[in-house]
């Protein structure tokens, strides 16, 4: 699951805010606040 890959770079040191923004948050949004 690409998820699953995704929140195991997050706790090995990626950034999780991004993937919550990413997840929680269209694109759009993540645009805009970025």
């Amino acid at each position: 699951n690409p998820e699953r890959k995704r929140e195991l770079l997050s706790a090995n040191g990626e950034p999780i805010e991004e993937t919550s923004l990413r997840r929680k948050r269209p694109r759009l949004d993540v645009n805009n606040t970025a």
